[in-house]
């Protein structure tokens, strides 16, 4: 079993989710009403860990207003807690670059949690800026900290 797999593994044990590797070194999740991949990099003995912050069906992530938001936020990392904001396949996406080294279950659900409550904050200001940019008066997620949207965009994301 390799590193990736045994941290997995007592990742798995510590959060009761199960955790399916796939052959690529990858695996993917729902956590906290985001969906969460986990890709293993050997060459650079690293796990990347991203989601996706909107869903190209429903917020046109090349609006000028959106963009202009995303990277306000990603500036020096201050708005992102250190984590980079991207774009893939139309969609915008969070990620975060974890040394495998002396990682571990705990560790790795600590890093997640922060992750997670980043991605949350960031997803909802950037869905306000858009609806407020549309003319919308109900932005449904300015109050809320944590809203539900549906995340199925595991398709386009690039593992």
């Amino acid at each position: 079993m390799s590193l990736f797999e045994n941290i997995m593994k007592d990742f798995s044990e510590e959060t009761n989710l199960e955790v399916k590797i796939e052959s690529d070194n990858s695996c993917a999740f729902e956590f906290e009403d985001l969906l969460i991949v986990l890709q293993y990099r050997q060459a650079a003995d690293d796990i990347v860990m991203f989601c996706p912050l909107s869903d190209p069906e429903k917020i046109p992530v090349f609006s000028k207003e959106v963009l202009y938001k995303a990277l306000s936020l990603s500036f020096n990392g201050e708005g992102t807690g250190g984590n980079f904001i991207g774009i893939s396949e139309g969609a915008l996406i969070l990620s975060r670059i974890i040394p495998i080294e002396q990682l571990d279950g705990k560790k790795l659900m600590k890093i997640l949690s922060e992750f997670s409550d980043k991605a949350v904050f960031i997803r909802d200001v950037l869905k306000d800026v858009y609806s407020i940019s549309k003319g919308d008066e109900d932005l449904g997620t300015r109050d809320s900290a944590k809203s539900s949207v549906a995340s199925s965009l595991m398709d386009v994301l690039p593992v």
